[in-house]
């Protein structure tokens, strides 16, 4: 083998170990983030929780009183509209559709 043909050997081996390595550290980069994006989630949804006890937490009808509707609907919509992302980021991180589902339920929950 000549000098050329052994660099050249060399050179791919390096290559093939640091696509590894890249691959495996965005990897783990990604799961970490899936994992942030789930506590924000959650607080994001006790946040709209506590906004809807102080706004607006009951309703007259003249001397008749009642838990808001806004209070209902923060804890049924909220929870319905992120129960799927924070579930995808606890038990798979790191993959495609879980981060699809992130971003589905942050714009979902920006509207709401």
């Amino acid at each position: 083998m000549t000098e050329e043909a052994i660099k050249q050997v060399i050179d791919k081996e390096i290559e093939s170990k640091s696509q590894k390595l890249f691959h495996e550290m965005l990897g783990a980069v990604h799961a970490r983030t899936d994992h942030l994006f789930a506590n924000l989630l959650i607080c994001e949804w006790i946040a709209g929780l506590l906004v809807a006890l102080v706004v607006s937490p009951r309703t007259w009808y003249g001397a008749y009183s009642d838990v808001h509707i806004h209070v209902y609907t923060a804890i049924l919509l909220g929870g319905l509209i992120l129960a799927r992302p924070i579930y995808l980021a606890l038990k798979r991180p790191g993959r495609l559709s879980t981060r699809n589902s992130i971003a589905i339920g942050q714009m979902l929950w920006a509207r709401s």
